[in-house]
Parts: structure tokens; C-alpha cells; sequence
């Protein structure tokens, strides 16, 4: 209720009326809110007790008298330091009018003329006493004195000179040519001062009490008229509110401007809004009741004292009676699915017996009429009495059936490829292993089939991923319609199906298996043109290759990897050699990823030269493996690293390794020298995302330029040669590394596509000069080649130069640089080093040899 007097005349305010207001308000409430009643009591006898009106007129009297001296105060305090400034101004100018004969008088040490000055100033108004010292030798003499100083000031009237900042004791410095010649010391006398400001206190004094006794008075009849008597007419307006339409009451309003008409407005504000927010709530109750009875929600309550049962009248609707229905006559055993009811009549059982908290089941009810099936979801809690014994339950029960349908249809999304449309790898694998276990336990045999697509991450980046997902698509409509009633076929990884051939012999899943990859092998259309997939099947039959789901998986893994190999269109059955190569290669696998991580790989380096000039120009990195005292060349476990995933981290592995010798390499050869690392490319590291930042690292952490690098790749990289790989490969050169096509005369790459690729150079493979030196129709067309290459800019180098007269004849045919072993075989960076100066000598000092 502080709102209430907030901002009233004069600041007073009626306690009495005030405290009565406060009595009926509380009294009100009580009535309309039992639950406050107490709290509201406690706070009403904290109130002050009533007073009489006059004490109102007082405190406003006094506020007054207060603001009135304030008032005063300030002007007085005003007034005097403006005759304090004034009286300080008047000594000012005194002292300005004799500064002159003073400094005289101080440089000549003239005693008379000192005393005529002193007795001068003494004169002024105002003036006490005045002290004429000059400084002969920095020392300050006495020359002429006129007055006494003034007794201390103590008291208000040392208050009355600190209001009025009036200065009683100044010290006047004489200069003369910039030297200080002497001083006068002159103290105030504020007696004058201080009488004229005694007799402007008193005169206000007198003119305030006299004013605010008047004032007081007005204000007195003004807040009891304006103020205290609206207020109990208020309070009678409250007294006669009725509880239950606090509506219906009107406050009379009130004639004031002020706050008392304001506190009128609001009370009425108070209790209309309460009426506002009663009907609210009972709408509310009527719109909950509506709602529930309209929706699929059903409230309920079970007295145990009565064993009866009470439930909103939309329960017929739930259980699919025709309204009106009593319901209650049905028993839980009727309604409850059979599969459910002894379930849940045992949880509510113990909940009822013991339970705390809130009771949640899920559940079926089994409509009385046409037996149809609702799910629902039942809270509720069990109200107890006062010795902890149930005595009713009172809950909502859900229609969930759509949720539930929801969640039926999401389970069988989970078990469906969403690509293909076929069972995916759990429900393949579940139905293997139940196909099995039927064969064990009857003694009759079934065929596990896994089918792969030979190459397919090379059908991806060289078609893209909308093409692969178009053949897979088209596969699995293919291998649904070629397996037998009984049979069925799942997608188990990207590019891998598997068969179950439940009862079939060896000779029956054999020519399944032919069946199904000639059915793949038929060309699928898509952009870029029709290709034609190739397909790889492995064979494993129980029970002779596992009595368990996943042996017999397993062996048609192990199956499928050797077909593979093989090459596409191939069909192998498991045989238990097949397992033992396949425990050695995972060996193998495990040995290669431990050399990346650990140790056990190394580089060696093959010399490159320039045919004109005979120039040591450059090196290709060539990588081994020292696994149990064997030397590895890479086609002996680059197969292995590609299906184990290992081929991004060993050409990251070669790329760090080769960066880092690049210094050693510049460290002995002439400063300028041409000289570039080559370095093999493989296809999953051209589309690999994380290649263009690796690289960028190695070079900065190295501080390699790029142009020291060149990148070889083969012809079946080309392979397609999709818009990505030739995007990638040009960001490539666009950084300035080498791109070099190797192995070139090896495939069936087409020069109109070499004319295309962002290419630094060719590299012919021996094979592709063999025979030309004694046929010359062969000769002529290597030299077709080699002129093709030099007409479009792109230097040529030629590999595996192992005599002197393969090596003229790569001159004759203005080949760039040669590479082989009539050179240097490859050797590690040390034998590099020293077969260099073998060769070549140390051409500049401070090299040394070892």
C-alpha cells in the first residue's frame, strides 16, 4: 500500500485513515484468500498505531519551518561571501595604490617611507594590522609595523568566516627587476563583517517563523480536507466489498486531482481485475474440461474405499463405444490386451501397495466391439490417508497409437537400406545367422554368397558419387530379381551385397554366384555414358566352412577379397588356405601401419639428368619397407596399405620424409642449381580433401619453394578422367607443383587427353622405347610422340636407361632428362651425397666429402 500517499501535499500523511484503509484491505483479502489469512494478520499488527490529525498538521508544519530555513540559509550564506568578496576587492586595490613606493621603500631599506606605507594601508577599512619586512641578504627585517593582529575567531563566528571564504591574513610578495625585495604581512579585521551578518541572521529569523506558522496552518486544513476524510470514505467502500462479485463493488470517486484519486482508480483497477481473473479461471476450468472430454486424453480416478471408479465422458470414445456408453462397466480384463494384462494388473498392484512418485505405463486396450488395438500411456499417482493407506488413484491416460505406428515405421527404416531399398547389414547378418542355425540343427547345408564392386572408389572419383549411388541402385534392383524364392540379398558396406541361400548345395550357390555377376556386369547408364560395373563373388558354405554365422561370413569375405584380386567377374569359393593368406595379409597390414607410426620405412633416391648438359637435376623418392630383415618394394604391400586404408597416411608419411631431405640435397650441390624431388601419386591420395593442406605444411615447415616438387602420376589415375581429378590436379600446378604423367606408352591414355591435363612433364617407360632403335617405323612413332609432347610445352624424361646406347639414342630424340641404372641405382641420401662427388667432384670449397 506504499503507492498509496506517494508524492502528497506537503509530504504528510494521515496514519490514522491510513491504518484503517490498510485493517479493511486485509480483512477483504482474508475473505478471498483463506490460504494469506495468517501471514496477512502478522503483517497488519506490525502497522503503526492510529494517531491524531493534528500530529499531520505539525509534521507539515515542520517540513516547512525546515525547507524554509534551508531556503534562508542559503540565501544568507550567499549574501555574505558577496560582501566578503567585496570587502576583499576594496584591500585588493588598497594594496595595488602603494606596491610601488612599497618596493622602493624595500629595495632602499627607507624605514620612514616603510612607516608612511604601513600607516597608509592601516587606514583602510577592514584592515587590522600591517607588517613591512624587507630581505637585505635573503634575511627577512622587520622595517615598519602599524596595528595589532585580531584575537582568534573560535566558534560560529570562525564558522561564519569559513562560509564566506574570507581571507584574514595575506602576504604581498615585492619584486623588483624579477628579485623579491621585501614582503608586507596584512591581517583582515572582520569584526564589521561578522556585526552586519549577526543582524541579517536575525532579521531572517523572525520573518520565516512567522511565515511558516501561517503556512503550517493552511496546509493542516488543506490535507485534512483533501486527504484524511476521502480516505475514510475509502474505507467504508472496502468494508462493504462482497467477496464472491468483488466486481460488483464501485468505489465513490473522489473530487482530489492528486494521489487520493489515484489511490481511488487503482483500488477499483484492483478489483475489477480480480473479477477478471476469477471468471478467467472458471472459463479456464470449463475449457480444460471441454478439451480433455474432446481430445484422446482421458482422466480417471479409482476410489479403493469404494471400489468405484469415475472417468471423463470421452472414455466410450477411447475404447470405441458409441457415447453415452457407461464405460464402467467394462472390466480391466476386457479392455487390457491379453499379452499386457497380467503385466500391468501386477504393476499397479504394487504401485497401489507400496508405490511413490508417479506411476508410468505404455500398454494396449483391446476395443470391446471390434477388438481393435489402442496404445496408451497411463501417470497417475495414489493419494494416500494419514496412516499411508491407499484410498484412491487418480491419473490421465494417452491414446499413443500414432506415436507407437511412428515408431513401428522408424524401425523399419532402421532395418532398410535407404539407398537401395534392401535389407541392410544387421538384418542380413540376423537372417544369416538364423538361415545357419535352421541348417545346423537340420542337418541341411546353405550358402552364404558376398558380391564386391572391383574398384568402385575408382568408379567414384572418376564419376562422382551420384553416379555410383545410380549403379548401386541399379545393381540392387538386378540382384533382387535374380536370386531364387527363399534367397535374399542385403547391402552390407558401400560397395558390398550379401546372399543367403538357405538348403542350397555347392553347385547350386556356384551357379547363383555366376548368375549374379553376369547379371551385374550388363553396362548401367549414367552421366557421362554407359559403364559397365564388375563384379566379384566369394562363396562359403555351411556347414563345411562354419557352423555359425560368423565363420561362415567371414570365409565368404576372405572368398570374395581373393576373387577380387582376380579381377572383376570372378567367382571364388573359401578353402582354408584362402584363411591362412588372409590372417597373413591382416598381419601384414598391422606391421605396415606400426612402420608408419613407429619406424621402419625409409626412402631411397634415383639420380635425374639432363640429357644436353649432363646435369645432376633432380631425384625420385622411392619408397621400401624393412620388415624382419626383408627389403619391401611398394607392389608388395601397396595392395595391402589400399585395402586397409592405409595409403593417405603413407604418402603423407613419404611427403614429410622427402621435404625434409631436401635440405641435405641443396646442402652439397653449386647454389642456383636446378634440383626437384619427384614423388608417386596414387589415386586416392589425387582426391584426397586434406592433400592441398599437408602439403602446404611440409613445404612452410621444411621451407621447400613448390617448385621443387613434381608429382607422378599414372596413367590409370586418368582413368575416366573426370572434371574433379582435372580440378584438383591444376590447383596443384596453379601452387606450382610439377605435375608428371608416368608410365606413359604403359596404358591406353589418348593424347588428346594429355593435351588436356595440367601437365609439367611426360615420363616414358622403357617398354615404350623398346624395339625402336632397330625398327624404324617404331622410331617414328616415338618421335611422333616426343615431338607432340615438346610441341605443347611439356619437357619429357625417359625411365629405366640402363645403357649408353639407349642413352644416345634418348639425345637423338631430344629427350629432356633420363633416369636409370647405366647412371645410378637408387641409393639413400648419404649414398646420394657421396656418389655425387664421385662423379662430379666437389666444384665448391667447403663441401666436405664425408
Amino acid at each position: 500500500m506504499g503507492f498509496i500517499m506517494a508524492g502528497a501535499p506537503g509530504g504528510a500523511l494521515p496514519l490514522l485513515s491510513l491504518h484503517r484503509i490498510r485493517a479493511a484491505l486485509f480483512a477483504r483479502v482474508s475473505q478471498l484468500a483463506p490460504g494469506v489469512l495468517a501471514r496477512a494478520e502478522k503483517a497488519r499488527r506490525r502497522l503503526p498505531r492510529p494517531t491524531l490529525p493534528v500530529w499531520h498538521g505539525l509534521l507539515t508544519a515542520a517540513v516547512v519551518v525546515c525547507v524554509g530555513i534551508s531556503s534562508s540559509t542559503l540565501d544568507v550564506v550567499d549574501k555574505i561571501g558577496a560582501e566578503a568578496t567585496l570587502m576583499g576587492s576594496r584591500i585588493d586595490e588598497a594594496i595595488a595604490g602603494t606596491r610601488g613606493p612599497a618596493v622602493q621603500a624595500a629595495a632602499l631599506l627607507d624605514d620612514r617611507l616603510a612607516q608612511s606605507i604601513a600607516d597608509s594601508l592601516r587606514s583602510h577599512a577592514g584592515i587590522a594590522s600591517v607588517r613591512f619586512f624587507s630581505l637585505p641578504g635573503g634575511e627577512p627585517t622587520l622595517l615598519a609595523s602599524a596595528g595589532a593582529p585580531p584575537l582568534p575567531h573560535r566558534g560560529m563566528e570562525s564558522l561564519l568566516l569559513r562560509a564566506a571564504h574570507l581571507l584574514l591574513e595575506r602576504d604581498v610578495q615585492l619584486q623588483h627587476d624579477g628579485t623579491t625585495v621585501g614582503s608586507l604581512l596584512i591581517t583582515v579585521n572582520p569584526d564589521e563583517f561578522l556585526q552586519r551578518t549577526y543582524a541579517r541572521i536575525r532579521d531572517e529569523t523572525v520573518r520565516l517563523f512567522g511565515t511558516s506558522v501561517v503556512i503550517g496552518l493552511v496546509l493542516f486544513l488543506l490535507t485534512m480536507r483533501t486527504v484524511t476524510r476521502p480516505i475514510q470514505h475509502l474505507v467504508a467502500a472496502l468494508e462493504a466489498v462482497d467477496p464472491n462479485q468483488p466486481g460488483a463493488a464501485r468505489v465513490p470517486a473522489q473530487e482530489s486531482r492528486h494521489e487520493v484519486g489515484f489511490l481511488t482508480e487503482r483500488l477499483q483497477g484492483v478489483l475489477d481485475r480480480l473479477h477478471a481473473e476469477i471468471d478467467a479461471r472458471r472459463k479456464s476450468e470449463h475449457r480444460l474440461r471441454v478439451s480433455i472430454e474432446g481430445s484422446r486424453q482421458v482422466a480417471y480416478e479409482v476410489d479403493f474405499t469404494t471400489n468405484s471408479r469415475w472417468m471423463t465422458p470421452n472414455f466410450p470414445e477411447l475404447l470405441g463405444l458409441p457415447p453415452g456408453t457407461d464405460a464402467s462397466a467394462y472390466s480391466l480384463t476386457e479392455i487390457i490386451h491379453p499379452d499386457d494384462r497380467e503385466r500391468i494388473t501386477a504393476e499397479q498392484s504394487a504401485f497401489a501397495a507400496a508405490g511413490k512418485g508417479m506411476y508410468e505405463a505404455e500398454y494396449r486396450l483391446k476395443r470391446p466391439l471390434d477388438g481393435g488395438i489402442v496404445w496408451v500411456s497411463t501417470r497417475g499417482r495414489v493419494e494416500r490417508d494419514a496412516d499411508g493407506k491407499p484410498i484412491r488413484f487418480v491419473g490421465l491416460t494417452s491414446d499413443i497409437t500414432a506415436r507407437k505406428r511412428a515408431e513401428l515405421r522408424l524401425e523399419e527404416l532402421a532395418q532398410v537400406d535407404q539407398l537401395t531399398g534392401l535389407p541392410n547389414r544387421a538384418i542380413s547378418l540376423d537372417r544369416a545367422d538364423q538361415a545357419i542355425r535352421t541348417a545346423v540343427v537340420h542337418g541341411t547345408s546353405c550358402a552364404i554368397i558376398h558380391l564386391d564392386i572391383h574398384s568402385f572408389h575408382d568408379f567414384n572419383a572418376a564419376f562422382g558419387h551420384d553416379a555410383g549411388d545410380i549403379c548401386l541402385r541399379e545393381l540392387a534392383g538386378r540382384l533382387q530379381r535374380s536370386v531364387p524364392d527363399g534367397a535374399s540379398v542385403g547391402r552390407v558396406n558401400g560397395d558390398e551385397f550379401l546372399v543367403i541361400a538357405p538348403g542350397a548345395s555347392a553347385a547350386t550357390a556356384d551357379g547363383l554366384a555366376e548368375r549374379l555377376v553376369a547379371a551385374a556386369s550388363a553396362p548401367v547408364d549414367v552421366p557421362g555414358g554407359p559403364v559397365a560395373p564388375g563384379l566379384s563373388a566369394g562363396v562359403a558354405m555351411c556347414p563345411s566352412d562354419g557352423k555359425t554365422a560368423a565363420e561362415v561370413v567371414a570365409a565368404a569375405q576372405i572368398a570374395v577379397v581373393h576373387a577380387d584380386r582376380d579381377g572383376p567377374g570372378q567367382v571364388r569359393f573359401y578353402d582354408p588356405g584362402l584363411g591362412r593368406t588372409a590372417v597373413a595379409r591382416r598381419a601384414m597390414e598391422r606391421d605396415l601401419s606400426a612402420a608408419i607410426s613407429y619406424g621402419g620405412l625409409f626412402l631411397l633416391y634415383q639420380p635425374r639428368f639432363d640429357t644436353e648438359s649432363g646435369q645432376f637435376v633432380g631425384v625420385e623418392a622411392l619408397l621400401r619397407w624393412r620388415r624382419n630383415k626383408e627389403i619391401l618394394h611398394p607392389p608388395s604391400f601397396l595392395p595391402i596399405a589400399e585395402d586397409a586404408g592405409l595409403v593417405r597416411d603413407l604418402g603423407h608419411w613419404v611427403l614429410n620424409r622427402a621435404l625434409g631431405d631436401y635440405a641435405d640435397f641443396t646442402s652439397f650441390l653449386p647454389p642456383g642449381s636446378p634440383f626437384r624431388i619427384a614423388l608417386n601419386l596414387s589415386p586416392e591420395q589425387v582426391s584426397d580433401d586434406e592433400l592441398p593442406a599437408v602439403l602446404q605444411d611440409a613445404l612452410g615447415t621444411y621451407q621447400v619453394p613448390p617448385s621443387a616438387i613434381e608429382f607422378e602420376i599414372t596413367e590409370a589415375s586418368l582413368h575416366g578422367g573426370s572434371a574433379d581429378l582435372f580440378r584438383r590436379l591444376q590447383r596443384l600446378r596453379e601452387a606450382g607443383i610439377g605435375i608428371a604423367l608416368d608410365d606413359f606408352g604403359a596404358g591406353y591414355t589418348s593424347l588428346e587427353l594429355v593435351t588436356r591435363m595440367p601437365l609439367s612433364a611426360m615420363h616414358f617407360e622403357r617398354s615404350f622405347l623398346a624395339g625402336a632403335m632397330d625398327d624404324k617405323l617404331r622410331a617414328r612413332i616415338v618421335r611422333a610422340v616426343v615431338d607432340v609432347a615438346q610441341g605443347i610445352g611439356v619437357p619429357t624424361l625417359v625411365k629405366g636407361v640402363e645403357t649408353a646406347e639407349v642413352h644416345r639414342f634418348c639425345s637423338e630424340l631430344a629427350i629432356r632428362e633420363v633416369q636409370g641404372y647405366h647412371f645410378a641405382h637408387p641409393l639413400p641420401l648419404s649414398g646420394v651425397r657421396d656418389w655425387y662427388f664421385d662423379r662430379f667432384g666437389s666444384s665448391f670449397a667447403g663441401v666436405p666429402r664425408s
